[in-house]
């Protein structure tokens, strides 16, 4: 699912739990753009297409939700938390049946792709940002669980979309979730208590690009980038994955709730990692894990192997996307960190739009995804190396404590 961006405190003491309740709401049905694998396959049967035509929706749909995820410091200033849920509840209800009811592969790119993606990125920020200030006692708690409930979200549609197909098309299936969406859109706005005065008008932080050393950006890019892409893919094609083993459509329906589920799993104990491990070990573990699972699928002709490599994989997966951004707050420091991760989060949204590609793509010239899967492997292999011979990118800012020191 999608990396943990850390929001700043509400400066109001009491817990609002209505508030609370609609971000959990809104992560729930917005995870459901994660199960894409599991209408994969019938898509592909509706647009007539092959394997890789399909898949660039959800890399699309990762790439505009970076996008959401970017443009959205200026839309919920500007339209405050009920407008902004309700406009990322139509507009994704729109492009879902837009999806549900095309013939051309143009529509199930803008649809699912441009639409639903760039929506899920605002929708994403936002409830993020109410979780926050629901708890605003303790913030860190309140993020971790609205982004487990976002995984959550996609494992149960998964296995949703799953039931729903066994007795109805693509199209049905995703005008249903099209009117879930668009109603618990409508719940989330009533739960969102209005802005507080002049809450719209801050101003935005603005860049110091200048700051933050280039070198040291551009690792953790790359590492970010290499590690990503096969998680990304193994979420993208997880039905398909196990669908091509031998005996393997009827454990298909598995995959994605497997996977979503070690993703959950994977980001409740992302933090305990860097506290027990320390920054670069806490990265490196995951990374480790998610190359060898990687290589237990793209090798393995056993589908219950197969599902038991995708579910380490969600787990690797979910470790990573939360303590990246925990090393960027400790290596940069509290000031910089929203200018840190916001660029090395474009690292996520490329890898999303590179990995589930070149996964169907490699699927359609070699009718397997053990190449791309090995593929993948070996990005991870190399994010892992650079972890392992580049330690010097892991000391800690030494502002971090200047404030406390000089008081």
């Amino acid at each position: 699912m999608a990396p943990t961006a850390l929001v700043n405190q509400d400066s109001e003491p009491l817990a609002k739990p209505f508030v609370l309740a609609g971000a959990l709401l809104l992560s729930f049905v917005f995870g459901s753009l994660h199960a894409f694998s599991a209408l994969m396959l019938p898509l592909q049967l509706q647009y007539q297409s092959d394997r890789a035509s399909v898949s660039l929706a959800y890399a699309l749909a990762i790439l505009c939700l970076t996008g959401g995820v970017f443009v959205s410091r200026w839309i919920l200033p500007a339209l405050g938390a009920r407008a902004t849920a309700l406009l990322c509840g139509l507009l994704g209800a729109v492009g879902l049946i837009g999806v549900a009811r095309g013939n051309a592969l143009a529509v199930l790119w803008l649809g699912y792709g441009l639409v639903f993606g760039g929506v899920n990125g605002v929708a994403y920020s936002l409830f993020l940002n109410r979780a926050a200030s629901a708890l605003p006692a303790s913030p860190g708690f309140a993020i971790g669980l609205v982004t487990a409930i976002y995984g959550a979200g996609a494992a149960t549609c998964a296995q949703w979309e799953a039931w729903m197909l066994q007795g109805s098309s693509a199209e049905q299936v995703l005008q249903w979730l099209a009117v879930a969406l668009f109603a618990a859109s409508l719940v989330a706005a009533a739960c969102f208590v209005p802005d507080a005065p002049g809450a719209r008008s801050q101003a935005s932080p603005g860049f110091a690009i200048s700051t933050v050393p280039g070198m040291d950006l551009g690792f953790f890019w790359a590492v970010y980038f290499l590690s990503a892409a096969g998680g990304l893919m193994a979420i993208a094609h997880a039905v398909p994955i196990v669908a091509a083993l031998g005996g393997g459509a009827d454990w298909a329906p598995l995959a994605p709730t497997l996977n979503a589920l070690g993703n959950v799993l994977g980001s409740l104990v992302g933090g305990v990692l860097v506290g027990r491990l320390g920054l670069r070990l806490a990265l490196a573990v995951p990374v480790a894990v998610l190359t060898v699972s990687l290589l237990v699928v793209a090798h393995t002709v056993d589908p219950a192997a197969a599902l038991a490599g995708l579910c380490a994989c969600g787990v690797a997966y979910g470790a990573l996307i939360a303590v990246i951004p925990l090393v960027l707050r400790a290596r940069f420091g509290v000031a910089r960190f929203n200018q840190a991760f916001g660029l090395v989060f474009t690292a996520w949204g490329s890898a999303g739009l590179l990995g589930p590609f070149v996964g169907g793509v490699l699927y359609d010239q070699t009718g397997s995804y053990s190449l791309a899967l090995a593929l993948a492997a070996g990005l991870a292999a190399i994010a892992l190396a650079l972890l392992r011979g580049f330690s010097g990118f892991f000391r800690v800012a030494p502002t971090q404590t200047s404030a406390s020191d000089t008081s």
